[in-house]
C-alpha cells in the first residue's frame, strides 16, 4: 500500500478543511495532514517561517499539498505564481492538486499553464485520496 507521508491542506473555509482531513485521514495512506487558512501562510511556510516549521516538525516540506483557489489575500494562483517565480520554495514537494469548488474549464487551463497536473472537485472523496496515494505516494514501510 502507498502512503503519502504528509499533506497540507490550503483553505480559508474551516469546515472544508476538517471534512477534507477527515476523509483523507480515513483511508489509512496520510499520517501526517496539516492546514493553511490562506496563501500568504502557505508562503510564509515554504519560506521557512520558522514557527510554521516547529508545528509540523518532520512533515516538512509537505509531500502533496491540495490548494484552494479562491481564498482571501493570496489566492490559490497567486500561491502557484508565487512558486513559479521562487522553484526553490517548493522543494521536494512532489505534487499541487487544485482542489476547488469551481467547474471552470478557464481555472483547469490556468491550472494545467501553471504546473498542476491534479484538480479535484470539492468535495473530495476516500477514492481521490486513495487515488492521489498511489499515483505520488511511497510503499508504507519505505
Amino acid at each position: 500500500m502507498k502512503i503519502i507521508r504528509s499533506l497540507l491542506i490550503v483553505d480559508d473555509n474551516p469546515g472544508d478543511v476538517e471534512l477534507t482531513t477527515l476523509v483523507f485521514e480515513r483511508t489509512g495512506r496520510y499520517p501526517h495532514v496539516f492546514s493553511a487558512p490562506h496563501g500568504e501562510a502557505v508562503v510564509a511556510l515554504f519560506e521557512g517561517d520558522h514557527a510554521a516549521h516547529a508545528a509540523h516538525p518532520g512533515v516538512f516540506p509537505p509531500d502533496l499539498v491540495l490548494l484552494d483557489i479562491n481564498m482571501p489575500r493570496m489566492s490559490g494562483f497567486d500561491v502557484l505564481e508565487a512558486f513559479e517565480a521562487r522553484p526553490a520554495l517548493v522543494g521536494d514537494t512532489q505534487v499541487i492538486v487544485m482542489h476547488t469548488s469551481s467547474t471552470d474549464p478557464a481555472d483547469r487551463e490556468r491550472a494545467a499553464r501553471l504546473g498542476v497536473t491534479e484538480f479535484l472537485v470539492k468535495p473530495a472523496t476516500a477514492a481521490d485520496a486513495i487515488r492521489l496515494a498511489d499515483r505520488y505516494g511511497v510503499e508504507a514501510d519505505a
